[in-house]
């Protein structure tokens, strides 16, 4: 006997075949902020630059507030030698977590590659005082300032 089912269209039925047709159109086919995020490190372990942007951006457009997709994006920026497009991502975690200090320490490391060594300076105490205990703050903020002769 085979099976032949026929649903009758109710209200009810209608709204929850039109919600899951949302949820596809909006890419909820394993399309989530953390899947994104995994893919864009994986393309970034297999050094597929390109692909690893394009995963972390559709993370950023999931979720615009997430601290974790600007920081990863940032890095991206970082490896493919974009220090404006790092700055600006790194200028947004800031802007999500003033007190952020990886992120301080991060901005200050891109500020230091493009000579700007003032704000470079700023952004490593920033990250030293925030996180005095880090020795990567400290060597870097110190690292600065004997290249200065400070």
């Amino acid at each position: 006997m085979p099976f032949n089912v026929r649903l009758r269209r109710t209200p009810a039925l209608v709204g929850v075949m039109g919600l899951c047709g949302m949820l596809l159109m909006a890419g909820c086919r394993g399309g989530s902020v953390q899947h994104y995020l995994a893919a864009g490190d994986a393309a970034m372990q297999a050094t597929k630059l390109d692909q690893a942007e394009k995963d972390y951006q559709k993370a950023v457009q999931l979720a615009p507030n997430d601290v974790r997709t600007h920081v990863a994006l940032g890095n991206l920026y970082v490896l493919k030698n974009k220090p404006a497009a790092a700055q600006a991502e790194f200028v947004k975690v800031l802007e999500l977590t003033p007190h952020n200090a990886s992120a301080h320490l991060s901005l200050g490391h891109v500020y230091a590659t493009q000579g700007q060594l003032g704000a470079a300076e700023a952004q490593y105490r920033a990250a030293v005082v925030l996180d005095p205990t880090s020795a990567s703050n400290r060597l870097a903020l110190g690292s600065l300032l004997a290249r200065e002769s400070k």
